[in-house]
């Protein structure tokens, strides 16, 4: 995870994480999700939704700033992988949970945030506040290195519109 990126995930009801020493987080039970249930339900948004790649995995991006890339196991999705960017949070958020509740009409889900069940998800205003109370210290520390910008971008964006690249991230002009 970078100084500029947020993560957590999505799980149909019935499926959980798993740790394990071999292959760290699995994910284990049953899944009725499928891949265009996600479509639809980001596309129902009333937003722009691209296909996207991103760490390997085939997903959606939502108005070039969130992504949403589903883990997919014999044609069902076992979690959702969202990430966003600290320099639209936490507007992005308002979305994400709309997703959920979106995929919630066709299957119960649950957001998890580094394995851990997330609580205060039973209304957006929850959502988000419990999503800016856990990433209080990142936004602060983001907010000390680059200043407050709000740029409608995805995490790999903002290094691309912040004019610095990726050199900046690594120290080597910031």
């Amino acid at each position: 995870m970078a100084i500029n990126d947020y993560f957590l995930y999505l799980l149909p009801n019935g499926v959980k994480p798993v740790q394990t020493a071999e292959h760290g987080t699995v994910y284990e039970g049953q899944s009725i999700l499928k891949i265009s249930d996600v479509r639809n339900a980001l596309v129902g948004l009333g937003k722009k939704v691209k296909d996207h790649t991103w760490s390997g995995r085939n997903g959606f991006m939502v108005d070039d700033s969130i992504v949403f890339s589903p883990n997919v196991e014999d044609g069902l999705v076992m979690e959702i992988m969202v990430q966003g960017s600290l320099s639209w949070f936490p507007e992005g958020l308002a979305d994400i949970y709309k997703v959920g509740e979106t995929l919630a009409k066709k299957v119960p889900v649950t957001f998890y945030l580094h394995n851990e069940m997330m609580l205060g998800t039973d209304s957006e205003k929850a959502f988000i506040d419990a999503m800016l109370s856990r990433y209080e210290p990142k936004l602060a520390a983001f907010k000390t290195k680059y200043g407050v910008q709000k740029l409608k971008v995805d995490a790999d964006g903002f290094f691309r519109t912040n004019g610095n690249g990726w050199k900046n991230l690594f120290g080597i002009l910031g």
